[in-house]
Order: structure tokens, then sequence, then C-alpha cells
């Protein structure tokens, strides 16, 4: 079993907070842009129950091509191959409803 001496060498947190939703646009046809603070989400509706949700902790986001490269998700189509799927916006002094068929 190893034994440690003296104070383990610490970084920063591996996570990052969000603050309260500022304001919400929607970007386009399928993509509701959250601006919480310094931090920003996006969510793209990709069917009636699949959506994508991209975080940046410093509020901007790159191009989802990096040196001609597709950017690792877990869903392997990009946003612009899903067909457009109706969804309504509702917001509450409480909560952000994202409602499909």
């Amino acid at each position: 079993m190893p034994q440690y001496f003296g104070k383990l060498q610490t970084t920063e947190q591996p996570w990052s907070t969000i603050d309260s939703v500022q304001s919400i646009a929607r970007i386009d046809d399928r993509t509701i842009h959250f601006n919480c603070g310094e931090t920003s989400l996006n969510i793209s509706i990709l069917a009636p129950n699949l959506v994508r949700v991209r975080m940046s902790p410093t509020g901007e986001f790159k191009s989802r091509s990096v040196a001609g490269r597709k950017p690792s998700h877990s869903i392997t189509l990009p946003d612009e191959e899903w067909e457009i799927v109706p969804f309504e916006v509702r917001k509450t002094e409480e909560k952000i409803e994202i409602e499909t068929a």
C-alpha cells in the first residue's frame, strides 16, 4: 500500500458551476442559448426524445470542427443532419420548460 508524506498536490476543481439563467435566446430552428453569467449552455433539439447539451465555462463556444475533425460527442450525427423538430419554450419564475411532441 503506497504511503504519502507531506501534502498532496492539488489542482483546480474538475467541474464548473453554473449560475442562474440570466437570459435565453433561440439561435436557430433547433438550438436555444442560455446565458448563465460567465457560463453558457446551448441545448439543441434533435428529435422529440433527444437533445444535445453543450456547456462552455467561458461563455464562448469553439467551432464544431477543429482541424477538419468532427467534435467528440456521443451523438454521432451533426445537428444539421437531423430533421427540424417543432418545440416550445416556456419560461416562468421557477423554471424553463422545453416541450416537443
